[in-house]
């Protein structure tokens, strides 16, 4: 008779034998790949959430280049935005504007 127990099949690799994953420092990935990233958020996310990411991200998404990617047809839910004022501003450039035409 099979006993009540449950079976596990053997894993190829013990417990013992794998490394823990290590956690991923976004702030590592290549321009090319967070370029690749935001292109795939509205206008509206760029602004409110992804330069907000890390240094990386926000230098990425300062880049007037990613601008001219960027389908502004498509700006999300405008009503979302909400109040910022809790924010510490003092790491942004206020006088960055991303829809200012360059020279």
């Amino acid at each position: 008779m099979a006993s009540s127990s449950s079976y596990s099949p053997p894993l190829s690799t013990s417990m013992s034998q794998m490394k823990p994953e290590q956690p991923r420092n976004w702030a590592e990935l290549p321009p090319e790949l967070i370029s690749s990233i935001l292109l795939r958020l509205n206008s509206i996310e760029i602004l409110e959430t992804a330069q907000k990411v890390c240094r990386s991200w926000r230098r990425v998404c300062k880049d007037p280049s990613m601008w001219r990617k960027i389908d502004m047809d498509n700006d999300g839910d405008l009503g979302s935005m909400g109040d910022y004022s809790e924010y510490d501003y003092d790491d942004y450039d206020n006088d960055y504007d991303p829809f200012k035409k360059s020279l």
